[in-house]
């Protein structure tokens, strides 16, 4: 049986926040840019679950998360980068299309 359609959404939102923070100064930027960047491809969500995908891929060691005064800013790691660039592949992680 295929993934369902939640998992899918999940998985393209995560990727897209890989490249938004690849193509962000320093690797960084907050949630408000990350979700401005999201609705603008497509796959915009409420706030709570934008916190979710970040914190998901903070457990996978995709990015560093600092919380400052109720800003979320995530940074994005060698891994990371690396998944953004398509040189490795995580479960989870929907990978770019050619």
């Amino acid at each position: 049986m295929g993934k369902s359609f939640d998992l899918r959404m999940s998985e393209t939102r995560r990727m897209f926040i890989l490249q938004a923070l690849k193509a962000a100064a320093d690797y960084r930027a907050g949630t408000p840019i990350i979700g401005e960047f999201l609705l603008t491809m497509g796959f915009g969500c409420p706030h709570v679950a934008l916190r979710a995908e970040l914190e998901w891929l903070r457990d996978e060691r995709l990015v560093t998360l600092d919380d400052i005064d109720e800003l979320l800013i995530a940074r994005l790691t060698q891994a990371g980068l690396d998944v953004a660039n398509g040189l490795q592949q995580i479960p989870g992680v929907r990978r770019m299309d050619p």
